[in-house]
């Protein structure tokens, strides 16, 4: 992972499938990347009572190919779906915990985008934690205090 020092975009590439087994990229794969880089320690920042911020803004970058064939048709369905994942996540992950360990940032944002300077089949995914997002696209609120 790297760190992009200008606006603190965290960014990771995945590889669907086993490495050996190429396939093409599929939503169900960037769902678990999407959970994984929510709660990965590196993404996550604590305030003072120990509760850890994590990141509430996603792109994910596809190979143009991939996001006309696999994406493209289905996006918000997609979105709204990895958003759902995302609230669920979090939701289990703090009752698995007994209390209130992880909270967005901020308003859950997630965008898809064709990216023309990928491979076909991995895909890029950048989280921050980002509390000015001023277009609230999000389809669910967040989860109360």
């Amino acid at each position: 992972m790297r760190i992009d020092t200008n606006d603190r975009w965290r960014s990771k590439m995945i590889q669907p499938g086993l490495p050996w087994y190429r396939r093409p990229l599929r939503p169900a794969d960037v769902s678990d990347a999407l959970c994984g880089m929510m709660l990965s320690r590196g993404n996550v920042l604590e305030d003072v009572n120990y509760a850890k911020i994590v990141p509430n803004h996603f792109i994910v970058e596809v190979n143009e190919r991939d996001y006309s064939s696999h994406f493209q048709a289905i996006q918000k369905h997609v979105i709204k779906q990895w958003n759902d994942r995302l609230l669920e996540h979090i939701l289990v992950s703090n009752s698995r915990q007994g209390r209130r360990e992880y909270r967005l940032g901020g308003p859950l944002q997630i965008e898809l985008k064709a990216a023309s300077g990928l491979l076909p089949s991995p895909a890029r995914i950048l989280a921050r934690i980002d509390p000015e997002i001023t277009d609230h696209t999000s389809p669910l609120p967040l989860p109360s205090s």
